[in-house]
């Protein structure tokens, strides 16, 4: 995850975060978090992962790996960042859950060949692009299955 996208969800400035980050830096190593590079920045942009470099506060973001998202709750330590770790923890808990759920769908889809899948009406038709919202990941509760969420997206592509 961004760091902006993080310091969005935690109720915090972006430079506070990297502030909190800088400052406990052993908590955070290459494979917990590393920082973007000018190359990737532009790839973002050109595939429309953020609208512009603006859209980044004008700094090489830095993102985190799960264990630095994790890590971040070591060094922001409000109630609202407690919350906000859970809820991540929770959703990157459902990712993995996802995909080893579907892996053998996901290895079928790979194995079809093109033109079987554009013939099937429409089989890998999916909105190239989806609204993206940080905040998004805590709007499941809980005890959502993966169906419930998945439904839940669908709906808010169409």
């Amino acid at each position: 995850m961004l760091d902006r996208d993080l310091a969005e969800l935690y109720g915090v400035k972006p430079i506070r975060l990297r502030e909190q980050v800088k400052r406990n830096s052993n908590r955070f190593p290459e494979d917990f978090m590393f920082q973007i590079s000018e190359d990737e920045v532009d790839y973002m942009v050109s595939q429309n992962a953020i609208p512009s470099r603006k859209h980044l506060g004008g700094t090489l973001p830095y993102v985190f790996t799960e264990q630095g998202v994790a890590g971040i709750s070591g060094v922001l330590t409000s109630n609202r960042a407690i919350e906000i770790n859970i809820a991540i923890m929770r959703a990157f808990a459902k990712m993995r859950q996802f995909l080893a759920n579907n892996a053998d769908l996901f290895m079928r889809l790979e194995s079809t060949p093109l033109s079987t899948k554009e013939e099937k009406g429409g089989i890998m038709k999916v909105s190239t692009t989806p609204t993206y919202s940080p905040l998004s990941i805590s709007i499941f509760p809980p005890e959502a299955s993966i169906s419930d969420v998945s439904r839940q997206e669908e709906m808010a592509y169409l």
